[in-house]
């Protein structure tokens, strides 16, 4: 399989910029120099396991820039 940082890179690579899906990461554990390497490939936002339903709709609003 794809690593997470490589998946990015080819997903923003074959789509057009103006087509490009928002991408919310979802893991159990990101180290901080792994996320900052995910944000540079192309993630627009990372929630940690475990978490709440309120936080993932929170954290989907907030990419599709609706209120929460």
């Amino acid at each position: 399989g794809l690593s997470g940082d490589r998946l990015l890179a080819a997903v923003r690579e074959a789509t057009p910029a103006d087509r490009r899906p928002k991408v919310l990461l979802v893991s159990g554990v990101i180290p901080p120099d792994a996320l900052e390497g995910l944000r540079a490939a192309g993630a627009d936002g990372c929630l940690s396991k475990p978490f709440a339903a309120d936080d993932l709709r929170g954290a989907a609003a907030r990419l599709l820039g609706r209120p929460p």
